[in-house]
């Protein structure tokens, strides 16, 4: 063999490694860090400025993370957690000579952001509200179950960090029957469960 080809070989060799390596893994990266109950795209909330009852209304926030509310115009909203909005709001009626003292009210009606996708050999496949804690098992559970056509055992779960996807590959049956644990998800994880070959 030449010294061309086991170079090449070689530089096959570590592509393949490299693509193994950054797909699947054993464990999934923790998720980016978002406060407790932020908001996010799509989120619905009641917003009530005690001064003026008659614009208390429901409110929902923009693909761009941003909301519109009289005397303030749009603000930036994704992030923060509704008492963090009632005091961006609260600051600038106050800060634009509107009110001296107000006083807002932010009460969450719909999270719609925070979803975990269920996809593949499942019942009803589709999107689904997360909810602390939730797990594989969970999502799976409110997606209908696996179908008969399903392949639990090699189940993925798909998380974006930083841009990037990382997978991690399920048992489900080992986690049913106590033999491993649930994996936990986070907001916008992709769960799928492929259809066996056969």
């Amino acid at each position: 063999m030449t010294l061309l080809a086991r170079l090449l070989a070689l530089c096959v060799g570590l592509v393949m490694v490299g693509c193994v390596t950054t797909g699947t893994t054993t464990r999934l990266p923790a998720a980016e860090p978002t406060a407790e109950g932020a908001l996010g795209a799509s989120d619905v909330v009641e917003i009530r400025l005690m001064q003026e009852p008659e614009i208390t209304a429901d409110y929902q926030i923009d693909a761009s993370g941003n909301l519109g509310f009289p005397y303030v115009g749009t603000l930036k909203v994704a992030g923060l957690t509704p008492e963090g909005v009632a005091d961006e709001l609260e600051l600038r009626l106050k800060n634009g000579g509107f009110f001296l003292d107000p006083s807002v009210i932010v009460l969450v009606k719909e999270f719609n952001s925070r979803l975990v996708y269920v996809l593949g050999s499942v019942r009803n496949p589709g999107s689904y509200r997360y909810t602390d804690g939730m797990g594989v098992i969970d999502a799976i559970s409110a997606a209908g179950g696996v179908l008969e056509t399903g392949l639990p055992t090699k189940t993925t779960v798909t998380r974006k960090v930083d841009g990037v996807d990382h997978s991690v590959v399920v048992a489900v049956p080992a986690i049913v029957n106590g033999r491993a644990p649930d994996q936990a998800l986070a907001v916008g994880d992709i769960v799928f469960v492929p259809e066996s070959p056969i």
